[in-house]
Formats: C-alpha cells, structure tokens, sequence
C-alpha cells in the first residue's frame, strides 16, 4: 500500500512542475524559449539551478556550449577566432619588449563593446591584476583554453565592483563603465581592511571555465601554471585618498623549470627552489664527465650560479610544482591562515 502511495505522490509531483522546469530540462526541445529563460539569468542563477534539481544540471553546459561559447563571442571582433586563440596561446610566453602596445577590437554594431589586446614586458597575469586595470570587475581574462574570474567570489556573485589602484583622473572611464554594467562600485570590503589575504586561482574563490579547444593549437603554457598562481591581497596604506585592494605577485623562475610561476611568498620559493637544485643537480651527475658544464666547480659553490644557469637542456619539473604547493600546504596550522599573518610581517620585503 505505501509503495502505490509512493508512486502516486510522485506522479503528482510530476504532473503539477511547471512548465518552467521543461523549458530549462529540455533545452533542444524548448530552444527559444530556454534561450530567452537564460539569458535574464546570471551565471550564477544557472550554477545554483544545477544544485536545485539533477534534471537542470544540464543547463550550465548548454549555456556554456552556446550562449557563453568563446568561439561565437570571438567571431563577432575576430574572423577566425580559432587561429586567434591558438596565436594567443603561443604569445604567452612573455616576450619582451621595450614597450607596452595595445590594440582594440571593436564591435561592428555595438561600440562600446571591445576587446583589448596588450603586449607587454611582463607575464599577462602581473598586468591584469596590478597594471592596467581600475576594478575586481575587469580582471576576467582568457588563455587559448580557459577563461579565469580572479575575484568571482566578491565580485560576480554580488555585482559589486572595488577598487584595485588609487584614483586619479585616468580611472574615470573605467569607473563609469563598470557601472554601466550593473555593478556597485567601492572601495574594499570592511572585513578586510589591514588585514592579508592569500589566494590561488583554482582556490574556489575565483572562477575558471574551460573552453572548447577544438581546432585550438596547445598553449605554450599549460593551463597548470594560471591554476595554481598565488597572489596576495592586502589593503592600501595611503592615508589621503580612498582606500583600495593591492594585489601582490611574485614570479618565480628556476632553470630546471620550463615556464615562470608565481608564488607568494620566499618562505614558500625557497623550499621548492632547494628541491630543483637537487633534482638538477642529480641531473647533471647522470651526464658524461665531458657533458657536464664547464664551471661545475662553481656551481657546487654558488646555488644562485645554479638556478640561473642557461646552458641546461635536460628535464625539467613544472609538472611537480602543484604537487609541491599543495605539500606545502599541508604543513600549515589548521585553520591554515595563519600563513597570512606571517606574510604580513614579509611584506616589506615585496
């Protein structure tokens, strides 16, 4: 008796849902209509749809394979957006130049809508969260295979917008702007003035997308290497003007690693850089006597002479380096932010 009372209850579910529900259940029955539906919706209205009922989880994916693909948002600036995104990839191994150029793509039917390109002297990522940008709201950029949100958390998710550089007359524009998207914009939140936040990419407080890749050419630098970059997050000192988040990024580099990585702090480098030292070291042990570099006396002196040395071309070790974060990691107290309080203390040394 329970069980056919059970099956009935649930053909009444059934039969009294809305027709809501099938809309967004059945996005290639309902296209228009689901279409229509979405696009009232924020991004994070359709995440949170998923984690209301299995039926709807698909909604996310149909939105990012359509409405939110990259190569159709591309195609209205860019002729070839696939080529595009595979030159992109190839560029990102920060090339140096003397000089930061721009160049913007506008579109043909809307001109405010635009897609800035910059080439500059330092690795992208520096740039977007210290340089050129006035707010948390312009700093979403994309690689050839991912798109990254570094402040989703405190940004997308309330449409509030703060400050990442002191005002001066340049951010006007930019300010109004980001307004005329819907955003609220302020200065920093108040729980956390004076106080240090560290953060990672891939920490659940920014958001990362992965784009179609297909006809996309491998990136010269592997999606791992944006994942796991470490910055810090502190407020400004200055005492005058209105107070604003100051991003700090560390790049670090090794010649037993093929790419530049960012890293918060020394505490955190100087671990890893001794374990590349070994890990190198063993490496050049296994060549040939005659193979081996010409100052190997000094290099058994000088670690510094190590680490920077140009003439090696055996393995090399990215691929461990988020191994060895989260190594790291593990050795924080629990509770584990206190490692900001510590690097409270290092900022100085920046």
């Amino acid at each position: 008796m329970s069980t056919i009372s059970n099956v009935s209850q649930s053909d009444q579910s059934l039969n009294s849902r809305s027709p809501l529900f099938d809309f967004l259940a059945k996005p290639n029955q309902y296209v228009p209509i689901f279409d229509a539906i979405t696009r009232a919706l924020e991004p994070t209205d359709i995440i949170t749809l998923g984690r209301v009922s299995r039926d709807l989880r698909g909604v996310y994916q149909k939105c990012k394979d359509t409405q939110w693909n990259i190569n159709i948002a591309l195609k209205k600036f860019i002729k070839y957006p696939t080529q595009f995104r595979s030159k992109l990839g190839q560029v990102l191994v920060y090339p140096p130049t003397s000089s930061s150029k721009f160049q913007t793509l506008e579109h043909p039917m809307h001109m405010e809508l635009c897609i800035v390109i910059i080439q500059t002297k330092d690795p992208p990522l520096y740039n977007v969260l210290k340089g050129y940008w006035c707010t948390t709201a312009e700093t979403a950029f994309i690689t050839a295979t991912k798109a990254y949100a570094p402040f989703a958390d405190m940004t997308l998710k309330t449409k509030k917008a703060y400050l990442l550089r002191a005002l001066d007359a340049q951010p006007k524009r930019c300010i109004t702007d980001v307004k005329a998207r819907g955003y609220e914009v302020l200065d920093m939140r108040f729980r956390d003035r004076g106080k240090v936040r560290v953060q990672r990419l891939n920490d659940g407080s920014s958001w990362i997308m992965k784009l179609d890749t297909t006809d996309v050419e491998p990136p010269s630098v592997p999606d791992c290497v944006f994942d796991h970059a470490e910055f810090i997050l502190t407020s400004s000192t200055n005492w005058y003007g209105p107070l604003h988040y100051q991003p700090m990024l560390r790049t670090f580099k090794h010649a037993a690693l093929a790419h530049t990585w960012f890293v918060t702090s020394s505490g955190r480098m100087e671990p890893i850089a001794r374990r590349l030292d070994a890990m190198l070291w063993m490496e050049l042990c296994e060549l040939p006597k005659k193979d081996r570099p010409t100052n190997w006396d000094e290099l058994k002196r000088r670690k510094e002479l190590l680490r920077t040395m140009t003439s090696y071309e055996g393995k090399m070790f990215d691929e461990k380096i988020p191994e060895w974060l989260e190594e790291l990691d593990d050795l924080l107290p629990r509770g584990g932010r206190k490692l900001a309080y510590l690097l409270a203390k290092l900022l100085g040394r920046f």
